[in-house]
């Protein structure tokens, strides 16, 4: 017997073509109305409630998927755990229908869309005498899904240096500024990654895994000096030194009942950023959620750049970031429940005599489930020659989509 499969975007006549294949008598298994089945199952169903809460029910006792969709876009342990509550049972199923048409030559499976791409940029204002506006693109990414446990993706990736890079997004990470010692890491890179989740037991748990290979660290001004590391993805002549970033991540996702959960990563990288010198980086980072209201995250790096005039030098720094959702008071309070209370503590040295803190304080007015209001007050404190503004207000409109 030969297998074949049959994918595609929306429009992209794949149902079509399916039609004429069944019309040919080939048999043809429709996966993504199986899995949707699957999903409606009286098996799968206490599952779901049991991780997410009876508000992806509807009142008919459906499966609201929208509000599922809603509630794991962007968050990678949410979404790997509901593809390895579906995805085995659809291959299960896939292999006992198989087996049921052993006696054709051919079958196909019309499958979800095994490639996937991503791309995100930015719009920035630069002041000065004459204004103008900068589009950067954030990354930009091919995907093809292996399998339920493994994607390769290439491209301009966006680094699992911990989590804030890929999941920093003004309307993810809740306040406009970058913490601060993520200025000693790189947030991208051009190159190839593995990733994927794999389930633990049968309660949400999951290991997630990635390791990549990208273009590396460079140089501004070519040479080796401190304070000439350039980890902001430039492709060109001070980065054409021959050598490669290699790193990757491991996480662990232990959920305890829906909206109490924890996961704790580690992280890291190494490679050449300019003839003769290495940058190396390790991360840690954790993530506690309690209840849908309290939300705790943070990160701590140290980094390790050699260096040609003051050998090697020990960048390094720390955040921590807290947020409250007023919804949590189940007040009867329209806008007071789209209300959430944000802040962080931010600190970094630079290895070369400059230390630099922050205390910021904010919120979220949540506007829709992907447009928010953010807004908030930086206090700030420095010392050594790199100096922050001094008690900053800040406020960004953000969107996603």
């Amino acid at each position: 017997m030969i297998k074949g499969g049959l994918t595609g975007g929306i429009g992209s006549g794949k149902s079509t073509v399916a039609c004429v294949l069944e019309q040919l008598g080939v048999p043809v298994y429709h996966a993504d109305a199986e899995a949707k089945n699957i999903l409606e199952s009286e098996a799968v169903k206490p599952e779901l409630i049991g991780k997410f809460g009876n508000e992806i029910i509807t009142p008919e006792g459906k499966v609201d998927r929208k509000a599922l969709s809603d509630r794991v876009f962007g968050n990678p342990e949410e979404l790997a755990f509901l593809n390895g509550l579906i995805h085995p049972r659809v291959r299960s199923d896939f292999e006992s229908w198989c087996r049921l048409n052993a006696g054709h030559p051919y079958i196909v499976q019309e499958a979800a869309i095994l490639f996937e791409s991503g791309f995100d940029f930015q719009l920035q204002n630069n002041p000065g005498s004459s204004y103008t506006t900068n589009v950067n693109l954030s990354f930009a990414t091919l995907d093809y899904i292996y399998n339920d446990y493994v994607t390769v993706m290439g491209g301009d990736l966006l680094l699992p240096l911990g989590t804030y890079s890929e999941r920093g997004a003004g309307w993810l990470n809740k306040i406009p500024d970058a913490p601060l010692p993520r200025s000693i890491l790189p947030g991208n890179g051009i190159g190839m990654e593995l990733r994927g989740a794999i389930p633990v037991g049968q309660t949400g748990q999951s290991l997630t895994y990635s390791a990549y290979s990208i273009n590396g660290a460079s140089s501004i001004d070519g040479s080796g000096n401190a304070g000439q590391l350039d980890l902001s993805n430039n492709v060109g002549p001070n980065n054409f030194h021959g050598g490669m970033g290699w790193g990757g991540r491991v996480a662990y996702f232990y959920p305890v009942k829906p909206h109490y959960d924890l996961e704790l990563g580690l992280s890291g990288m190494s490679g050449s950023w300019v003839a003769g010198e290495s940058y190396s980086a390790g991360v840690v980072d954790a993530a506690l959620h309690l209840g849908s209201s309290i939300e705790v995250k943070g990160e701590y790096m140290n980094t390790w750049v050699g260096t040609s005039d003051l050998g090697t030098i020990t960048p390094h720094g720390w955040w921590v970031q807290a947020g409250y959702k007023f919804s949590g008071l189940n007040l009867d309070l329209p806008f007071i429940n789209s209300l959430e209370l944000v802040g962080r503590y931010d600190t970094v040295n630079d290895g070369i005599g400059s230390k630099n803190e922050r205390g910021t304080v904010g919120a979220v007015y949540y506007l829709t489930n992907t447009l928010w209001l953010e807004g908030d007050f930086e206090f700030t404190g420095s010392q050594g020659a790199t100096q922050l503004p001094v008690n900053t207000m800040i406020f960004q409109l953000s969107y996603g989509f």
